[in-house]
């Protein structure tokens, strides 16, 4: 693994700890430019900084795809970097990054269910709506229309990775609990459709009786 010196806390740091510009080395490392860049802003005119950030924007504009392949390569060589700064940011502010998390959540719900669902079944909003669309906006199973601000969950087979359908989290849940089994199913709306007060006598237990005191041991205290 190379090592290189930083030209500024003349540390011994690996090449991952540098950054590159025009395919050359940066002789300072990522902790001392950042901090050189942040005092650097702080000594400038915010008129200066907003023209600064008006040019960049126009750069971008010009050359997305420069940019977009740039911004690719630079996460993509700095990822562990990366990770492990992110890493070490949450640790230290784990309740801002949770209050964060919790707002973007609320904020773009939407958006965060829709990447949820294309990530975890491949299924897109679009997807989602003709689904839900198709089944009259009820449960697949007990037919019932979820509850104002409530959603049905998508329902997969959990071998194949098949999507069955849309149902109601406790229809869901079912269905889990009885470990996606019809069999299993079947016998257990058959028990109750036997134990069904209506079609059958129901057994009737004794009450319980209180516990018998024993006056000798009461006596004796």
């Amino acid at each position: 693994m190379a090592v290189f010196s930083c030209t500024r806390c003349l540390k011994e740091l690996p090449e991952e700890a540098f950054s590159y510009r025009s395919g050359r080395l940066v002789r300072q490392c990522k902790v001392c430019m950042s901090e050189y860049q942040r005092a650097w802003k702080a000594r400038q005119p915010p008129e200066r900084l907003a023209q600064y950030a008006e040019r960049a924007t126009e750069r971008n504009k010009n050359n997305p795809e420069k940019r977009q392949a740039q911004a690719k390569a630079w996460i993509a060589k700095n990822r562990k970097h990366n990770v492990e700064q992110i890493k070490e940011w949450r640790h230290k502010n784990r309740d801002k990054y949770n209050a964060r998390v919790r707002e973007n959540h609320f904020k773009n719900r939407d958006r965060v269910s829709a990447q949820r669902m294309k990530r975890k079944y491949g299924i897109t909003l679009e997807g989602f709506n003709a689904m839900l669309g198709a089944q009259s906006g009820s449960c697949a199973v007990c037919q019932i229309a979820p509850l104002p601000g409530k959603k049905l969950v998508v329902d997969h087979n959990h071998k194949t990775g098949k999507i069955r359908g849309l149902l109601c989290y406790q229809c869901n849940s079912a269905v889990g609990l009885c470990k996606d089994n019809p069999s299993i199913l079947r016998r257990a709306a058959q028990y109750l459709e036997n134990h069904n007060d209506e079609h059958s006598n129901p057994v009737l237990y004794p009450a319980p009786q209180p516990p018998i005191q024993d006056n000798s041991m009461v006596q004796r205290i």
